[in-house]
C-alpha cells in the first residue's frame, strides 16, 4: 500500500523514488514491532494506537483533541452505562484516529525542516521513516476490523472476542490484490482531523460487509477459492488505503509550508 501511495503522490510533493521509496515502505511495519510484551510501558502506549472500538463511545462524537477524548472515556467509565467501567485503560478502547493525526503532524514538522535544508540526507531519511509510521496507522484505519469491538468475530456480551481468525483473514486479502492502483492523484485535506474521522466512519461502515463475507473468507483461507465478492471488497479497501495514505503525505507536505522552524534547528 505504501509503495502504491508513493506512486500517486501529486507532482508538487517531495519526489520519492528508488531506495527512498523502499525505506518508506519498510518503515511502515515498524509500529507493529514497537509493542513487545517484554516492554510493558511501550506496549501500553503503542498497542491502542492501532485500533479504536467505536461502539464503546456509545454514539458520542470523537473530540478534536486527545485530552478531551480521555475526558470522554473517563465520563463513560464513571457512568458505567456500557462496557467501560471506572478501571478502563487505553487498551480498552484504542486511540487510532489520534495516532493518524499526530503522526501526520509529526511528518509535517520534519517536512518543514527539510524545506529549509533540502540537501540534508539525514532529514530526508527521517521524513521517509516518519511517513512510513504514519502510513501504518492510516492503513490500519482502512481495515474495518480495526474500528470495532467485533475485531475478530462478533464480540460476546461481556465485550470479549471469540478470536475466530477472521481478522487475520481480512489482513491477508491484500495478497490477493493485483495490478496497478487506480487511486490518485493525491490531494490535500483542509481539516485533517475531520478528514480522518470521515475515513474512520467510512471504514467502520464496512464491518457488517466483512461478516457477510465470512463464509467466502473462510473458503479463501481453507481452499484458496477467491469469490468475486471478496475480490471486489479487497480491491475497494486497498484503493481506499492507497488514496488515504497518499493524501496524508500530501497534506503533511502542504502543511509544512506554514510551520515556523527555529533558527537553531539548522546548527
Amino acid at each position: 500500500i505504501s509503495a502504491a501511495a508513493v506512486g500517486i503522490l501529486h507532482e508538487s510533493v517531495l519526489e520519492i523514488t528508488g531506495r527512498e521509496a523502499d525505506l518508506l515502505a519498510r518503515s511502515t511495519v515498524q509500529p507493529d514491532l514497537m509493542r513487545p510484551r517484554e516492554m510493558p510501558m511501550l506496549r501500553e502506549l503503542e498497542a491502542p494506537r492501532h485500533y479504536i472500538d467505536i461502539e464503546l463511545l456509545q454514539g458520542n462524537a470523537l473530540p478534536a483533541t486527545a485530552s478531551d477524548y480521555y475526558k470522554l472515556l473517563t465520563r463513560l467509565g464513571d457512568a458505567r452505562s456500557g462496557l467501560l467501567g471506572p478501571d478502563w485503560q487505553l487498551e480498552s478502547v484504542g486511540t487510532l484516529p489520534y495516532a493518524v493525526v499526530e503522526s501526520t503532524e509529526r511528518l509535517a514538522a520534519i517536512f518543514a525542516q527539510l524545506r529549509r535544508r533540502p540537501e540534508d540526507a539525514d532529514l530526508r531519511s527521517m521524513a521517509l521513516h516518519q511517513a512510513g509510521i504514519m502510513a501504518h496507522y492510516a492503513q490500519d484505519l482502512c481495515q474495518p476490523l480495526h474500528t470495532t469491538v467485533d475485531h475478530d468475530g462478533r464480540a460476546r456480551a461481556d465485550g470479549t472476542s471469540p478470536a475466530t481468525g477472521i481478522h487475520r483473514q481480512v489482513d491477508g486479502l491484500l495478497r490477493a490484490v493485483s495490478g496497478k492502483s487506480l487511486a490518485g492523484p493525491s490531494r490535500v485535506y483542509e481539516n485533517l482531523f475531520e478528514a480522518v474521522v470521515s475515513e474512520l466512519d467510512q471504514s467502520h461502515s464496512q464491518v457488517d460487509r466483512v461478516y457477510q463475507l465470512a463464509e467466502d473468507l473462510e473458503a479463501l483461507h481453507r481452499r484458496g477459492e477467491m469469490s468475486r465478492a471478496v475480490e471486489r471488497f479487497a480491491r475497494q479497501r486497498y484503493e481506499r488505503a492507497v488514496q488515504f495514505t497518499a493524501d496524508l503525505i500530501h497534506t503533511a507536505w502542504q502543511k509544512s509550508q506554514t510551520l515556523q522552524v527555529p533558527a537553531w534547528a539548522g546548527q
